[in-house]
């Protein structure tokens, strides 16, 4: 009977490990979907995974690494693309390096950016106040420019802070010393004679 209710439990476990995975790979976007990925439920910058990947997720505070090219351009519809991609770009970079979250960036290349996995290619709709906003970036954007960008992921990586070290690693060696210095301070043994029992 033990067994058998060990077994049972192996099997739900099993079980469950199944449904959580083919849940986060059911939540994950296909090719070809349209995304808010700004979350407000307007989809007024929008985004189309053109090739997925199943690599590293780009974080806040990462030094990102992208390839892109821009266009002028209100919708990711079939039509609307191939009409803008008719245009020369705005703008193409091969390689473009920026620290994600960082503000470095127009408002849409930081949340958008933030949904790419590592060798994900990716086409964004960015409504005027995800882009340049009223002001344009004249003489090439115009003033409220909806624009398109088809942006790939190279890299993603934890930022280097000092000698070589990435923040998180900064931050649990200072950790670590800070114990150390604890227990130093607080637990060394005394050289005076301990005291006697009465």
């Amino acid at each position: 009977r033990q067994q058998d209710r060990e077994m049972r439990a192996k099997v739900q476990l099993m079980e469950r490990r199944q449904q959580d995975r083919e849940a986060i790979y059911a939540a994950m976007p296909r090719k070809g979907e349209v995304m808010d990925f700004i979350g407000d439920g307007k989809f007024t910058s929008v985004k189309k995974i053109l090739e997925p990947s199943t690599e590293t997720l780009a974080l806040p505070g990462d030094d990102v690494v992208v390839e892109y090219v821009g266009w002028l351009g209100k919708s990711l519809d079939d039509e609307a693309v191939l009409e803008a991609k008719r245009q020369a770009p705005f703008d193409a970079s091969k390689r473009f390096t920026f620290r994600l979250g960082a503000m470095s960036v127009i408002p849409g290349w930081d949340l958008g950016v933030a949904t790419m996995r590592v060798g994900e290619r990716a086409l964004f709709c960015l409504a005027p106040e995800h882009a340049y906003g009223a002001s344009g970036a004249p003489p090439v954007i115009p003033p409220n420019a909806h624009l398109l960008f088809e942006i790939k992921l190279l890299r993603a990586d934890e930022p280097v802070v000092a000698h070589g070290l990435s923040l998180p690693q900064l931050l649990g060696g200072l950790v670590a010393l800070g114990l150390v210095l604890y227990y130093t301070l607080f637990f060394t043994p005394s050289n005076e004679p301990d005291a006697p029992d009465l």
